[in-house]
């Protein structure tokens, strides 16, 4: 595992995944809207349902463009090599990373609720 500059691998609309939760799966997507030499802006924004897949749960896919809310602060993103795929992430709070998404056209995760 290789560490990396992180910015030579993200771009503004580059969309990152936010998979957290404990008896249930919550799923947060975000869009980069500006870039800075070393920080970058996450603007979140709207998922679809791509399948329901029983009780309470579903896939999920980004859908880039449709803003949802204020853009968050600034965010340091870090960056590793593991054979030729390079992984890139950011920490959003204490308990959580988003993770860049290789393609969002065809990116879905699960996501499950209590209702």
């Amino acid at each position: 595992m290789t560490t990396l500059n992180a910015m030579e691998h993200v771009k503004v609309g580059d969309v990152f995944v936010d998979s957290w939760g404990y008896d249930q799966t919550n799923v947060d997507f975000y869009e980069v809207t500006r870039t800075t030499a070393a920080m970058i802006e996450l603007t979140p924004i709207a998922s679809k349902t791509v399948e329901d897949t029983g009780w309470a749960s579903a896939r999920v896919a980004p859908m880039p463009g449709v803003y949802t809310g204020a853009a968050k602060n600034l965010k340091r993103p870090k960056a590793y090599s593991s054979g030729d795929k390079v992984y890139v992430y950011v920490r959003m709070n204490s308990f959580s990373n988003a993770s860049k998404v290789d393609d969002p056209a065809s990116y879905s995760t699960h996501c499950s609720w209590y209702g």
